[in-house]
């Protein structure tokens, strides 16, 4: 460690999450990584996280991420605690959400032992993550430890949000801290980009410590293009996935299908966006998920995917929608407008903002008005649909067969749960049970399922 009073690597690094918002960071402390809790342990508002091992701490910053909306941190030591970080990380991969990974590594000195098997706990850390991570960096010293904090933030909360991760050298962490490197803006080894921001916290918060962290607009033209294929629907379906809740685009998405008339089912991981006894919900979609959901998508004339990757569970292995169906497609990366269903019409934006968009676009004008849709035999079905869905669901609920069936163990946690409650599912079967079989009649994240995709 450095002499004391002395700025170290670590408490620069702790000052780096600060200045992005960061409150909570999970973890395993290591004899590599001391030096960032020292510099935690030095800052008001931030503090460590204790878990049982670094698996737990990288869905530990994936949760907390979905429902705080700020980019989840996690740490591991090197070599067996980075070995730990995949299946979190891949996780937070597939379900498009910001975490940072802070990996300490071996000092620099030792880097040439790593590939001759002679260093203790060593690895080829950077090759570990980068199947599981969106972008990935070693920070060579503590100059250039402003700027690439600063870029790690950037790359997980812009563009499709995911995890990154940091490979952090434990002399650049033990380190002393040059004079004229801070986290203030304009540190040795360069911003990296514009200064911090003014928060709503009343401190210099970045943008980037939260997502999304830009709001992208749809070009007009696509939306008057997507309009025109949603006001001619008669039975149009919304299919609302996690980007509706990474974007707080529920009561948009609940206003635009009550303009349309629209069944809204959800991905696993888009369930929130609309309460689940709203006259128009449908419950989730996908081979887990309801029938109602399951026979509303099929019967669709019109398919509007909003902030879901269209994923193979939430489209019955891709066979829905089908190609005979209008798809529109809302969706903030543009790898992934068009690359499950060709036939649809793109519309590249933020969640939130392209719902808005297509609401307004399709609200009286001051063009003459057209013959209105009669959608009320499709709101009929609908309900029709839910509540057939419901009945058999409640007469399993009512089993009292041995061994104790799912649907009756979600209705007990039903009803236990509180209004600040969250359900947090296992992997597969537990997932698609809690998806599916816990009605959630207020929208918001209030249940996170694992091994899920938008």
């Amino acid at each position: 460690m450095t002499e004391p009073g002395r700025a170290h690597g670590g408490a620069l690094l702790a000052a780096l999450l600060a200045e992005h918002g960061v409150r909570h960071v999970f973890g395993v402390p290591g004899g590599q990584t001391l030096a960032l809790y020292d510099g935690i342990a030095d800052v008001d508002g931030l503090a460590h996280v204790q878990v049982r091992d670094e698996r737990s701490a990288a869905y530990a910053a994936d949760a907390y991420a979905r429902v705080t909306g700020r980019a989840g941190v996690c740490d591991a030591t090197v070599g067996p605690g980075a070995a730990k970080l995949p299946s979190g990380l891949a996780e937070a991969l597939g379900a498009s959400v910001p975490v940072l990974a802070l990996v300490s590594d071996l000092p620099a000195r030792l880097a040439p032992h790593r590939y001759r098997g002679a260093a203790s706990q060593a690895l080829d850390q950077a090759a570990l993550l980068a199947p599981v991570t969106k972008w990935q960096a070693a920070v060579p010293d503590v100059g250039t430890l402003p700027a690439l904090v600063r870029q790690a933030f950037r790359e997980a909360t812009t563009g499709r949000p995911g995890p990154v991760a940091l490979f952090l050298p434990q002399d650049v962490l033990d380190g002393p801290a040059p004079a004229g490197t801070d986290a203030g803006g304009g540190a040795a080894g360069g911003s990296g980009g514009s200064p911090p921001r003014a928060g709503t916290d009343g401190g210099r918060i970045s943008r980037f410590g939260r997502f999304p962290a830009f709001r992208p607009v749809p070009e007009p033209g696509d939306v008057g293009a997507a309009a025109a294929v949603l006001r001619a629907a008669q039975r149009p379906f919304i299919l609302a996935g996690g980007g509706v809740l990474h974007s707080a685009a529920g009561s948009d998405v609940v206003a635009l299908a009550e303009r349309l008339s629209a069944a809204v089912g959800t991905t696993l991981s888009g369930k929130g966006a609309i309460a689940e006894d709203h006259p128009l919900a449908v419950g989730v979609t996908g081979s887990m998920g309801t029938a109602a959901a399951a026979a509303a998508m099929a019967e669709a004339d019109v398919v509007l995917l909003a902030g879901a990757k269209a994923s193979g569970g939430a489209t019955f292995s891709w066979t829905l929608p089908r190609p005979d169906q209008r798809v529109v497609q809302v969706d903030v990366d543009p790898a992934e407008l068009g690359r499950a269903f060709g036939w649809a019409l793109p519309v590249l934006a933020d969640a939130r903002q392209g719902v808005r968009a297509l609401r307004a676009a399709l609200e009286p004008g001051d063009e003459p008005p057209g013959p209105e849709l009669d959608r009320a035999p499709w709101r009929a079905h609908l309900r029709e649909l839910a509540a057939v869905w419901r009945a058999g669901r409640d007469a399993e609920r009512a089993s009292d067969a041995v061994p104790i069936a799912p649907q009756r163990v979600l209705a007990e946690i039903e009803a236990a749960l509180g209004g600040r409650d969250i359900l947090i599912c296992d992997a597969s079967l537990a997932s698609g049970w809690g998806g599916a079989y816990l009605e959630q009649r207020r929208a918001g994240r209030r249940v996170l399922a694992r091994r899920c995709s938008r």
